[in-house]
């Protein structure tokens, strides 16, 4: 068995800074003071602040995370925001949002539910992989670590990853830098024995859960790595109230289970990115929206599903949203296809104000199990993409233009070459269908009306005649000899001559 631990380290600042290309903006989040020095310690607010977070008075909000540009100006953890602002005034303050950290770790999961079914939450900034089962899909646990930290940086996410055969030692690796893996349990033991104590802390919650006193107490004695704490008598601990250390080191080793509750991913996609700052940027709102199609892909991947349409909102400040239904003309989790017709509106949409929030909602799930390649499937081409390619015209088309803007054009059950098409709106997938068959040829460009040809145009018949007699049952009755014709400048045309008098000759359609 190998777990694969997705740790989201400054995991209050990642839902500020997913929908920014660049690190160019200093951002920090502020919230309740840290309770230590260690970076993966840190106290949640009772609620999320609603309102921009106060300076340095007793009992402010002080700075939980900040960005690179942050910290280079000199921004440090408990820090006031009015000190924080006198440090960096471009700075931008954003209240610490619990929920969408809750939110964020449950799109994680629900987008690495494509790697394996068995997964699981460990809040309040891990996602735990049970792995073991599909390390030979994926070419072993070196490759899928190198997938899943690519797919994470399409997400906007900052993951550290590292593998281990017991969940909780896949988590403390994570916490203390990604990129390790322990693949067998005799290994355990020489790999964690440099971790620091300061790991304890994020075993469990419950009766489990290692408190910040016993942290304290074993580095007030000299204790600060977990190879130390393994010479530390157990009856000593317990008599100081820390049995919470000794479970914690059996379950990390394998020695006592750790059983963890099974997540299942939600049947809908629901997801959000509030940007740093509003914007009207029509390449921004862009890119984060690609950054919510990557999560949906992942998400329908993990269901063998797909969708023939989603939902963007646009959220303004004290306006409705800016609602786009955004269709992709046949069913699909193609990220790229979503991502380029989600452009295409964007770009297309007038926006009644700046944007501060981008939501993507897929309400409606449709099975679409996966297929097995063709050897020479990609020379040849699948029919299956070949209407796909068609369907996505359309609705790139009716993105840009509007839906009034495009049509089709269908075969009709009628002889008559006025009456032998009609324009359809393309829905359901449906580009075109054909209809009735004709064996002769016709041309692409039908005339509005017949033109009459004078005598002196001279015309070399090369095929016909094709006699056409219909239409006495509406009024619109009739009786014709088409020909193919070379023209004077050597055009092939589609002509007919009159039967009523036998000697008029019209000009009906140009080939190309």
């Amino acid at each position: 068995m190998i777990w694969l631990a997705l740790h989201l380290p400054n995991l209050p600042l990642q839902p500020c800074t997913r929908a920014e290309g660049s690190a160019d903006t200093p951002i920090a989040v502020f919230g309740t003071t840290p309770s230590s020095g260690h970076p993966w310690r840190y106290a949640l607010p009772r609620q999320t602040q609603a309102g921009p977070p106060s300076g340095g008075r007793a009992g402010g909000s002080r700075l939980v995370a900040a960005n690179a540009r942050a910290l280079a100006a000199g921004i440090h953890p408990g820090l006031g925001l009015a000190s924080a602002l006198a440090l960096a005034p471009d700075l931008v303050a954003r209240p610490r949002d619990i929920r969408g950290e809750a939110a964020l770790l449950v799109e994680l999961a629900c987008w690495a539910a494509q790697f394996t079914p068995q997964l699981a939450l460990d809040a309040p900034d891990c996602v735990l992989l049970d792995v073991g089962a599909s390390l030979r899909l994926f070419g072993g646990i070196g490759e899928l670590m190198a997938r899943i930290a690519h797919g994470g940086a399409a997400l906007g996410l900052e993951l550290s990853l590292a593998a281990a055969p017991t969940p909780l030692a896949a988590r403390w690796l994570a916490l203390c830098g990604g990129g390790r893996i322990v693949e067998r349990h005799d290994d355990l033991p020489a790999r964690l024995a440099a971790l620091p104590v300061g790991v304890l802390e994020s075993a469990a919650g419950g009766r489990d859960a290692v408190r910040a006193e016993s942290i304290a107490l074993l580095e007030a004695i000299g204790i600060g790595t977990i190879g130390q704490c393994l010479h530390l008598p157990r009856d000593g601990l317990a008599r100081r109230d820390a049995q919470a250390v000794t479970r914690a080191l059996d379950r990390a080793f394998g020695r006592l289970p750790d059983p963890r509750p099974p997540f299942v991913p939600p049947q809908t996609f629901r997801s959000r990115i509030e940007l740093a700052l509003p914007s009207a940027n029509a390449e921004q709102l862009t890119f984060a929206a690609r950054r919510l199609l990557a999560a949906l892909a992942g998400h329908l991947a993990a269901h063998q599903s797909g969708i023939e349409h989603y939902r963007l909102q646009l959220e303004h400040d004290e306006l409705p949203a800016s609602v786009l239904g955004v269709h992709l003309g046949v069913v699909s989790r193609d990220e790229a296809r979503c991502s380029l017709l989600a452009r295409e509106h964007i770009a297309a949409l007038r926006l009644v104000a700046p944007v501060t929030a981008v939501a993507l909602e897929a309400a409606q799930i449709l099975p679409l199990p996966g297929e097995s390649g063709t050897l020479f499937g990609a020379q040849l081409g699948n029919p299956r993409e070949q209407a796909e390619a068609r369907t996505l015209l359309v609705e790139r088309l009716r993105a840009r233009l509007g839906n009034d803007a495009v049509g089709c054009i269908e075969m009709h059950g009628d002889h008559r070459p006025e009456r032998a098409w009609q324009a359809v709106v393309p829905q359901d997938g449906r580009v075109a269908r054909t209809g009735v068959h004709h064996p002769p040829p016709r041309p692409v460009w039908l005339l509005p009306e017949p033109q009459p040809l004078a005598r002196s145009d001279t015309l070399q018949l090369v095929a016909g005649p094709e006699r056409i007699e219909a239409g006495w049952w509406d009024g619109f009755d009739v009786a014709r000899d088409y020909h193919l014709a070379l023209g004077p400048q050597r055009q092939l045309l589609w002509v007919f001559r009159e039967l009523r008098d036998g000697e008029s000759w019209f000009v009906h359609g140009v080939f190309g």
